[in-house]
């Protein structure tokens, strides 16, 4: 379901921005009518929670972290966001979304504008954000298997095709 959120409702799940796909997002974009592809975001309340702090947002993005952050800086107030169905989201996915907030929070960033002063170089992004999701999705792959017997994978903390190549 596609539909206009307050961007101040939008807690990110990424601690950085890769200074390429920021690049290749203001290649394209209007700043005067900023019209994105729909950022993806699950309910906050489908995500579960690590600890006691919770979600003041009532949306977690989960893909276009860079384009919510041009948005932003293009003044937007609202941004076109698809929201994700919770059950058709892998349990290891929820639970690496879980963890990705969590970092966020820790970090103060609760909102698209807080990505200012968190762009770094591609590769930095692809060691200390990529390398972390991935590292985190192995620790749980291993929990899952002791749990259930069984090898699972999801697509987490990757670089995905989209425009901006956001990790999902």
């Amino acid at each position: 379901m596609a539909r206009r959120i307050p961007i101040d409702d939008c807690q990110p799940s990424q601690l950085l921005l890769s200074a390429k796909k920021l690049r290749g997002v203001l290649e394209w974009a209007d700043p005067d009518e900023f019209a994105p592809d729909p950022v993806l975001v699950l309910p906050a309340a489908d995500v579960p929670r690590i600890d006691a702090t919770a979600v003041d947002a009532p949306y977690v993005v989960i893909d276009g972290h860079t384009r919510a952050f041009v948005a932003h800086c293009c003044g937007v107030d609202t941004l076109e966001s698809r929201i994700e169905d919770a059950s058709d989201v892998e349990r290891n996915a929820l639970e690496i979304y879980a963890h990705c907030v969590e970092w966020c929070l820790e970090e103060s960033i609760t909102t698209p504008a807080d990505f200012a002063g968190r762009v770094v170089s591609h590769e930095t992004y692809l060691e200390e954000w990529v390398g972390r999701c991935h590292d985190l999705e192995s620790v749980l792959w291993s929990e899952d298997e002791d749990e259930r017997g069984s090898e699972r994978g999801v697509e987490v903390g990757g670089d995905t095709d989209d425009e901006d190549g956001d990790v999902t």
